[in-house]
């Protein structure tokens, strides 16, 4: 592919991002004021600040003496970023002595599916006075109950599988940024994968976002993989893409990324088998239980039944954006029909973006603030709904949540900055990006919540850790695909 169809590409994702920025501003501000109408008081918020620029000034300070004295260079090493993720661990069990988790809501139909699979060797659920047999997506509950069947059903299994998944993500995340971009980009993309409060918070809740994240990593590795490696590698990527599709639908079109990808790193050699036989391989690890469906439903449905229902309530006269009770026009007369529901909600929501553009397009910008303005998920879900009378503890927790967010942009877009050039030359560091706006484009159209860009945060943190470490991103020649071999 020409090199200047490249360079136009890489521009273009770099001047989306920048414009992305501005929206991420402007969306944190909105959020900490109506945080601050909520309860938060100056106190709790200038503490969460406060500790968190410490945090990243005591890291920062550490960094500039690894770099300029030889004897410190340790930090940077292999033992460096071990200490580093079991600081994390550490963050984490004491997360859970403080705050026992507590199952609501949605984890709490997860850990019900998984301990009727577990305890039956069959799949089905009994939601709103109907039985479903595809109802939620197989894979976090199909985790589950493997845990389940080999520590026992108690209420510290989801914390424990959290807990692997977060060690498992970490050696991922420190990898995939050492062979990037050096060991110092390693070295903070992990700290601040390792102090993430979102993901703290998700520690002890039966919640996909924590396997659907590992995942999504390993199936993305092939977009910085070259094509020599990529080919090789290119059944596992598939596999793990396979697996997240049946934990979240939303990567079954991980191929469209992958395309994408393919526009800006070009075509040469076998790349493009690479991406062919990474979605045979998506395909193949998805069909068994497509066929699974067909064969109990009588229809095609390639994973779940409630893609249609949450597609109607984010498209309608009633939708404000992100998640609401129910539509304009009612869906539940279809539910005694699992497959009828989700093809009426498709089709009433598909209908209304016909018939109201401009509503839609005005919807879908509502819906980026939405995605883009906080992330305080893990800290809502273990604090506010399992605990609400811990008010000051939730007010801090969401301090810190936004503190962070915030800051990882500011140090995302400094990144972009301070190596434009590399940026310019070097499609692989434009593909970290990709993740971002892949999400950010199908949460445009679908319901909009903030727990939904958490899965693309990882390859964030490798671009912010440019902000602090002084390499570029790798040519070709210097990635992970050297290690492959």
């Amino acid at each position: 592919m020409p090199s200047d169809i490249r360079v136009s590409a890489s521009r273009f994702v770099s001047s989306v991002v920048f414009v992305v920025f501005l929206a991420e501003v402007y969306a944190a501000l909105m959020f900490t004021v109506h945080a601050f109408r909520q309860g938060i008081s100056i106190p709790e918020a200038v503490l969460a600040g406060t500790f968190l620029f410490c945090a990243t000034m005591a890291g920062a300070l550490l960094m500039r003496r690894a770099e300029h004295s030889p004897s410190q260079q340790d930090l940077f090493r292999p033992g460096g970023l071990a200490a580093v993720i079991l600081c994390g661990l550490a963050i984490r069990i004491f997360w859970l002595m403080l705050v026992p988790p507590v199952q609501t809501s949605d984890y709490l139909r997860y850990l019900g599916a998984a301990r009727n699979f577990a305890a039956s060797g069959t799949y089905s659920e009994d939601l709103l006075g109907h039985h479903f047999r595809a109802f939620t997506p197989p894979g976090l509950p199909a985790f589950l109950a493997a845990g389940i069947r080999v520590v026992g059903d108690h209420s510290w299994t989801p914390a424990l599988m959290n807990v692997g998944l977060y060690l498992l993500t970490s050696v991922a995340i420190g990898g995939l940024a050492m062979s990037l971009a050096g060991r110092g980009a390693a070295f903070w993309s992990v700290l601040l994968f390792a102090v993430w409060p979102s993901n703290i918070g998700l520690t002890g809740l039966a919640a996909s976002e924590p396997l659907f994240l590992f995942l999504l990593l390993v199936a993305c590795l092939l977009l910085y993989l070259p094509s020599e490696a990529g080919f090789r590698w290119s059944p596992l990527c598939g596999i793990a893409a396979g697996l997240a599709a049946l934990t979240r639908p939303t990567a079954l079109t991980l191929p469209v990324l992958w395309f994408a990808a393919l526009v800006i790193l070009g075509s040469e050699g076998k790349r493009w088998k690479s991406f062919a036989l990474a979605s045979f391989f998506l395909i193949i690890t998805v069909a068994p239980w497509t066929i699974r469906n067909y064969r109990v439903l009588g229809a095609f449905v390639p994973v779940s039944t409630n893609g249609g229902d949450v597609f109607y309530r984010a498209n309608n006269p009633l939708a404000t954006g992100t998640w609401t009770a129910r539509g304009e026009r009612d869906l539940s007369p279809y539910l005694g029909n699992e497959v009828r529901w989700n093809q009426m909600g498709f089709a009433w929501g598909k209908e209304w973006i016909r018939s109201h553009p401009l509503d839609f397009l005005k919807l879908s910008i509502k819906k980026q603030y939405i995605f883009l303005g906080s992330d305080e998920t893990g800290i809502y879900w273990a604090v506010e709904r399992a605990h609400p009378q811990w008010r000051t503890a939730y007010s801090a927790g969401r301090a810190a949540s936004d503190f962070w967010w915030l800051g990882l942009w500011l140090l995302l877009v400094f990144a972009l900055i301070r190596h434009r050039e590399d940026f310019l030359r070097n499609p692989r560091s434009v593909c970290l990006l990709l993740p971002f706006l892949y999400f950010s484009g199908i949460h445009s159209i679908f319901e909009s919540q903030d727990r939904y860009h958490i899965p693309a945060v990882p390859f964030l943190l490798i671009v912010a850790a440019l902000a602090l470490a002084h390499k570029q991103i790798h040519s070709a020649g210097e990635t992970l695909g050297d290690a492959a071999r």
